[in-house]
């Protein structure tokens, strides 16, 4: 396990193995930076078998991996539970099935950190098959009219939660 991580990924999954391992799949470049401490955190709510071996697989192989396998009372529960548990100064919700994409570089996460702002967005990428698309984020102020990002882009400080009253 690596000491106070700089960003705690969290994934929820229930019934959804197949997008669990394409989630891991997209985050491997991420979490085997050098130049950032970064744990990944599943909260699964007792999917099946199948996806409990996974997990314990990845918890086997990979340092940063923590997982919670039990019932919740929902996604919001699920996400509530993973943020409790985790301890990075920063959380991204990346569930599963969501991906990482290659364009995620050192100006996506270490720059904006030095600078400990309340929450980093960033573009997202959607391939939907046929159908691939950007959508870009957009300024804080827009917040006003709608989310600047999707939740794929988007992460928060946790003193940022904390003083908001979100954790």
């Amino acid at each position: 396990m690596i000491e106070e991580p700089d960003i705690s990924i969290i994934s929820i999954s229930h019934k959804n193995l197949q997008g669990l391992r394409e989630t891991f799949c997209s985050l491997t470049p991420i979490l085997n930076r050098d130049d950032l401490r970064i744990e990944w955190f599943v909260v699964d709510a007792e999917s099946n078998t199948q996806t409990l071996e996974f997990l314990k697989e990845t918890s086997a192989t990979l340092k940063n991996f923590n997982f919670i396998f039990e019932k919740d009372q929902g996604i919001y529960d699920a996400m509530n539970k993973g943020v409790r548990a985790a301890r990075g100064k920063y959380i991204w919700f990346l569930n599963a099935g969501d991906l990482a994409t290659n364009n995620i570089d050192a100006n996506t996460f270490i720059e904006p950190i030095k600078d400990a702002p309340d929450a980093i967005f960033f573009d997202v990428y959607y391939d939907y098959g046929k159908k691939k698309y950007l959508r870009k984020a957009k300024p804080i102020e827009y917040a006003r009219y709608g989310m600047p990002a999707n939740h794929q882009g988007i992460i928060y400080n946790r003193k940022f939660l904390k003083k908001t009253h979100i954790l």
